[in-house]
């Protein structure tokens, strides 16, 4: 089914109010100081790699907490570096990858 196009996830970001695009699969979240909520809708094309990064204003990339449908994302989809937490897919497919993802700050 190349190039069609599926809704990927209803990105939740608790804290965060800022998205952008950085580069083709690349999808930031910045959390900001106030308390906010969001929804951003991303399509990603079958078989392709996404990126989904977050990031806490202080840099304390390790408070940071993903989840999918409710549940802990498995430790080998979340790496983290000292500026940021990130969601790796790759060759995405629908039926396995599609889902809500939030990215929150635990203790903030």
């Amino acid at each position: 089914m190349s190039g069609q196009l599926y809704n990927i996830a209803q990105i939740l970001f608790f804290l965060s109010t800022i998205f952008g695009a950085t580069m083709a699969g690349e999808h930031i979240l910045r959390l900001q100081e106030s308390v906010h909520a969001g929804t951003t809708l991303i399509g990603v094309e079958q078989g392709s790699s996404v990126l989904i990064r977050c990031e806490h204003p202080s840099g304390k990339s390790g408070s940071l907490r993903w989840l999918r449908g409710g549940t802990v994302i498995k430790p080998e989809y979340v790496k983290t570096k000292i500026d940021a937490s990130y969601v790796e897919i790759t060759n995405y497919q629908p039926e396995k990858d599609d889902g809500v993802y939030e990215c929150s700050a635990v203790g903030f």
